[in-house]
């Protein structure tokens, strides 16, 4: 049996990492990913190659998803705000195709409705 939808966090110096990415929970492998968080100069001082070989099975990644927000390595969230504005971009040209069959106040109501800003 294998723990589902749970998240563990765990604070120790890049030292301690071989240390503290032991678990006594049973992950499936396939499902399962790590990520270190920290500054630049943290992340700096971790050997990741030693940490992934010591636990082969283990995804270690840079950027993760959690409760829809792409979390970075170093909380920079430059990932989620791309993302966030490829999504609007798209929906932009989308909205952009049918505009012309479309009034004036129908296109700017729908522009606040999807992107969520307030009227004039």
């Amino acid at each position: 049996m294998c723990v589902d939808d749970t998240q563990a966090y765990l604070h120790c110096p890049s030292t301690a990492a071989m240390g503290a990415a032991h678990t006594m929970l049973p992950l499936n492998a396939q499902k399962t990913k790590f990520i270190w968080l920290g500054t630049r100069q943290q992340l700096a001082k971790l050997n990741l190659d030693s940490v992934s070989a010591e636990f082969p099975t283990m995804s270690f990644s840079q950027v993760v998803r959690d409760l829809g927000v792409l979390i970075d390595s170093e909380l920079t969230f430059n990932h989620h705000i791309d993302q966030v504005c490829r999504s609007c971009y798209y929906q932009l040209r989308q909205l952009r195709v049918i505009a012309c069959s479309l009034t004036f106040n129908a296109v700017v109501s729908l522009v606040h409705a999807c992107f969520c800003i307030q009227p004039p």
